[in-house]
């Protein structure tokens, strides 16, 4: 029975014309084409999304740190690395040993109000990581004829000096170059030597040093280089040139209070004296102690140019007692040639004056 039916099913279909089988065909190559379209709509829909996209419809996205999170933890870290060189710096780790060496002695010099005291706070602000403290104070009676030359140790081997104030005035910097030359005692009350043969004297007596490196350092404010006249470059060109001969360092220049004025044109100004190396720096102060990533950098930028500085120089030989003799002859040469230009003008005076009188 069922096989007739089966039967009767295909002879009804052969018995459809030509015409409805042709329509049947057509339907379903429509239905096909239309599954196909779909398809190629959902494929290009899916590729239309970024990756993002796909990547969020499968898994929940997880939150990136924000940019500045990154550089905080980055600026960290690098203060972090900073900090611990500068603390781990030892004349026995250079190229050919101490040689006679064991502390490398920042000399700061510079008139008064320019910002030495603040920068050797800031200093051991930045190295110790502790809260503020005054350690060097403005000396109020810098117009006295006394004045303490005081050391302030920032890690083991590194110390920095407040010395007296000076005026560019190379015919006045004899005092200065003693200090510089480490011939004035340290942490002691010390007179000013006003004549030649005092300060012969102080150079005879003076106790020998032969262990500290020394690196001068000169420090302005931006605040007060308003304007160099040209008398008084020249003198800049004269004091920074006898520095180098007197302790074989051309001075670091530091400006301070850099964002009370335009530090670009000094900088460039210093550097057109012959200066080699000059920081812009924001000292810390009683006032303002809060720390920033840059006046912390900064400070520490410079101490760690400082020792790499040194140990360029320990790469040569090097002899502490002889460097020390050298230092010597050159601020008695000095005194001589200072006192003879002393004379000189004194002459030069005394004929204008005589000159006048008979006129």
């Amino acid at each position: 029975m069922e096989n007739v039916e089966e039967k009767s099913t295909v002879e009804n279909m052969e018995e459809k014309s030509p015409v409805e089988n042709m329509e049947e065909k057509s339907t379903v190559e429509n239905m096909e084409e239309k599954s196909t379209v779909e398809n190629m709509e959902e494929k290009l829909s899916i590729e239309e999304k970024s990756p993002m996209e796909n990547v969020e419809e499968k898994s929940p996205m997880k939150e990136k740190p924000s940019m500045e999170n990154v550089e905080e933890k980055s600026s960290a870290k690098e203060t972090k690395r900073l900090r611990e060189e500068i603390r781990r710096f030892s004349f026995d780790n250079c190229a050919l040993g101490n040689q006679g060496y064991n502390r490398v002695l920042l000399q700061l010099f510079g008139c008064t109000g320019h910002g030495k005291s603040s920068f050797i706070n800031s200093c051991k602000y930045v190295l110790e990581d502790r809260e503020y403290v005054m350690h060097a104070e403005a000396n109020a009676g810098h117009s006295s004829v006394t004045m303490e030359r005081r050391a302030y140790p920032l890690t083991d081997t590194i110390t920095i000096v407040d010395n007296r104030p000076c005026t560019m005035d190379n015919a006045k910097m004899g005092e200065v170059y003693a200090q510089l030359g480490n011939f004035v005692p340290l942490n002691e009350n010390v007179r000013r030597q006003s004549t030649s043969v005092e300060m012969v004297r102080r150079l005879e007596n003076a106790e020998p040093n032969y262990t500290d490196f020394i690196v001068p350092v000169y420090v302005q404010s931006v605040r007060e280089c308003v304007r160099i006249a040209e008398w008084e470059q020249a003198e800049f060109k004269t004091i920074f040139k006898n520095c180098r001969d007197l302790t074989g360092v051309f001075p670091i220049i530091v400006l301070t209070n850099k964002t009370s004025g335009n530090y670009f044109k000094i900088e460039e100004k210093f550097r057109c004296l012959g200066a080699e190396v000059v920081f812009a720096l924001e000292n810390y102060t009683q006032e303002d102690q809060m720390k920033t990533r840059k006046r912390h950098t900064g400070i520490l930028q410079f101490l760690q140019h400082v020792l790499e500085d040194v140990s360029f120089w320990m790469e040569q030989e090097r002899n502490p007692e002889k460097e020390r003799a050298d230092r010597k002859m050159f601020l008695l040469k000095f005194i001589r040639d200072r006192e003879r230009a002393g004379k000189k003008d004194e002459m030069e005076k005394l004929q204008k004056e005589k000159a006048r009188r008979n006129n």
